[in-house]
């Protein structure tokens, strides 16, 4: 009688998805995501949309000035 763990094939599968998934982002949503700064696509786009209304805040208040 002998006794089989699944845990490990388990972690290697979602580890290969999660890998995947990162390496199907192209562009600066992938960038973001291979640097570590966020750890999935949405993260990423939340991010970018924050950049963006900083971005826009700076370019009104230079423009008004």
């Amino acid at each position: 009688m002998s006794v089989e763990f699944n845990e490990e094939k388990d972690f290697n599968r979602s580890y290969t998805q999660n890998a995947n998934r990162a390496s199907a982002s192209s562009g600066l949503t992938g960038w973001i995501i291979k640097k570590g700064i966020a750890k999935d696509e949405s993260g990423a786009n939340t991010i970018m949309i924050i950049v963006m209304i900083i971005c826009f805040t700076l370019a009104i208040f230079f423009a008004l000035r």
